[in-house]
């Protein structure tokens, strides 16, 4: 597979694969989408040149990688309704373009990073149903964000028209 050099999208979503995202999938250096939604994958891999992924209603656990803040060319990135648990890479502040983010139905625990204000492309954020907690970041994208994006986690807290404990 890693000699497909003018591959540039992978539709794989609800097949019921399992196991990890095969190591050659990093050598497609045209690769810009993949989606591997609704399967029981449970590794990454290397993906360096996407703008597309899509790894939602998988079975992902552990922590979120950090080394995915290496991912430049995201626009969208979909982890929602893994296993995952833990913070909230820092390193996701530099996926500066990065417009649609979607985090919901894991298990992730403390704060919002502050670095997300740095992603002035990010239109769409869903961080609801984990367990964080802390104050909601403002500015930057926050300041057109909704309560949608912040529902189920009890201990967070923010500007009331997120509908958590007002500041």
């Amino acid at each position: 597979m890693g000699n497909l050099s003018t591959l540039v999208m992978i539709d794989i979503g609800e097949n019921n694969l399992r196991g990890i995202i095969p190591t050659e999938f990093g050598k497609l250096v045209n690769l810009k989408e993949i989606y591997l939604g609704s399967n029981k994958i449970s590794g990454i891999g290397s993906l360096r040149s996407l703008s597309i992924l899509d790894l939602s209603r998988n079975q992902f656990s552990g922590e979120i990688p950090s080394t995915m803040g290496q991912l430049q060319n995201l626009v969208n990135l979909s982890l929602s309704m893994n296993n995952f648990e833990g913070l909230i890479p820092e390193s996701f502040g530099d996926l500066v373009a990065l417009a649609y983010l979607d985090l919901s139905g894991n298990n992730l625990s403390g704060t919002i990073p502050e670095s997300l204000v740095n992603l002035k492309q990010l239109s769409y954020l869903n961080v609801s149903f984990n367990a964080l907690t802390g104050k909601t970041p403002h500015g930057g994208p926050f300041a057109n964000l909704t309560a949608g994006s912040f529902m189920g986690n009890a201990e967070l807290w923010g500007p009331s028209k997120f509908n958590v404990v007002e500041c």
